[in-house]
């Protein structure tokens, strides 16, 4: 009986350790995953001048599960009210890159198809500097929950041995 709990409670600092650590790689993730959403919209920029609910219908097809899903959230009849579709960015769990999505919706229908594309270069160029300035810090710290969750479980098995 001991032993078995022993083992739970080292499978739950294990557990508790990956799934913080986990947090930090997922928000990798979300950036990356908001800075293919700004590659789809300039791509379907560059195609053809394009109305926002048929650039938003477009890339919803050419999306992951996740990013298919937000882009749904947005109410396809409301791809076309600009402010709308500001406020609801809510995409990822970095702020930062919340506020560059919003940043680059914001220009959305309002200006040229070029000032548009030049825009949303811009803001997936600060999506991708955000990436990197945050991939080796949240990597870090990931492998750093994950292996305190390790030393803390084995920590307090020794103990109670």
């Amino acid at each position: 009986m001991k032993i078995f709990g022993l083992a739970l409670l080292f499978s739950a600092f294990l557990y508790s350790g990956f799934f913080i650590g986990s947090r930090y790689i997922s928000a990798l993730k979300e950036i990356e995953r908001s800075g293919n959403l700004l590659k789809n919209i300039i791509f379907c920029l560059k195609k053809e001048n394009m109305t926002v609910s048929k650039i938003f219908e477009t890339c919803s097809l050419e999306s992951d599960g996740e990013t298919k899903n937000f882009i749904l959230s947005l109410s396809p009849k409301n791809f076309d009210n600009i402010e709308i579709l500001s406020a609801k960015t809510n995409f990822c769990k970095v702020k930062s890159a919340n506020r560059i999505l919003q940043e680059a919706f914001s220009v959305l229908g309002k200006y040229s198809a070029d000032e548009q594309l030049s825009e949303i270069e811009f803001c997936r160029k600060k999506l991708i500097n955000l990436y990197e300035k945050s991939e080796e810090p949240f990597k870090s710290k990931a492998k750093l929950f994950r292996y305190f969750g390790i030393l803390a479980g084995a920590f307090f098995v020794i103990i109670f041995i």
